[in-house]
């Protein structure tokens, strides 16, 4: 599981596109207490959606 900054590195992005990815549905994520994590699996997912 990636906190939203490795996500965001992940994707070469800045972080508050995984923000705005999550608050849209457009990937997976899970809630620990206040926290939010997505799976790298679920990432590598998404790209592969939007090309």
């Amino acid at each position: 599981m990636l906190i939203l900054e490795q996500a965001a590195e992940r994707l070469g992005t800045t972080a508050p596109f995984p923000r705005r990815l999550i608050a849209e549905r457009g990937t997976a994520f899970v809630k620990v207490g206040r926290h939010v994590r997505t799976a790298k699996s679920a990432l590598d997912a998404m790209r592969l959606r939007c090309g």
